[in-house]
């Protein structure tokens, strides 16, 4: 398990890629049900206002907007024999990187000090520019286009799958 980690971690170092892990069914399947335990976990912490299964869809919805253009891309680039391990590049990072940002989280739902809730605010955002940044170097490597091209993609890929969420769940706005 650790060298799982360590693993994930030299990814998120940006020192490897998607090529060397097991291209199984099985890690798949376990790094996938790990990174949705963790996402939906971090949903509810930030979203204390929506249900379990409110947070089931966006995560679901994340997903499914997720593989559909990793596996585009990597269909239009002629490598669709890459997609599983990818993917399992892609959930086993994003899982460390959930799991970094879950003391923030928790952090800034206890704070009452705004000064303190913007330095939080500024280290979740340079959270998410190095997700963009892991996720576009998975994307380079598996791909093989450019590292801001894939860098590009993460950030269309975040993009898209908010704007799909929010399309089927719009904000509820209250009466002023």
């Amino acid at each position: 398990m650790r060298e799982i980690i360590l693993f994930y971690w030299q990814m998120c170092l940006l020192r490897d890629g998607p090529e060397r892990l097991p291209r199984t069914t099985f890690v798949l399947a376990t790094t996938f049900v790990l990174y949705v335990v963790t996402a939906l976990t971090i949903n509810l912490i930030s979203r204390n206002d929506i249900g379990i299964a409110k947070a089931t869809a966006f995560v679901m919805i994340g997903l499914a907007v997720e593989i559909g253009i990793v596996g585009a891309l990597l269909l239009f680039k002629s490598v669709p024999d890459r997609l599983q391990q990818t993917l399992t590049a892609l959930f086993g990072a994003n899982t460390l990187i959930l799991l970094l940002t879950l003391p923030i989280l928790l952090l800034m739902a206890q704070l009452e000090s705004a000064t303190l809730t913007l330095v939080l605010e500024s280290v979740f955002l340079g959270i998410f520019v190095w997700w963009l940044t892991i996720a576009g170097h998975i994307l380079h490597r598996a791909a093989d286009i450019s590292l801001a091209l894939g860098i590009a993609t993460a950030f269309g890929i975040e993009l898209l799958a908010i704007a799909t969420t929010y399309a089927i769940f719009p904000l509820q706005t209250t009466p002023g």
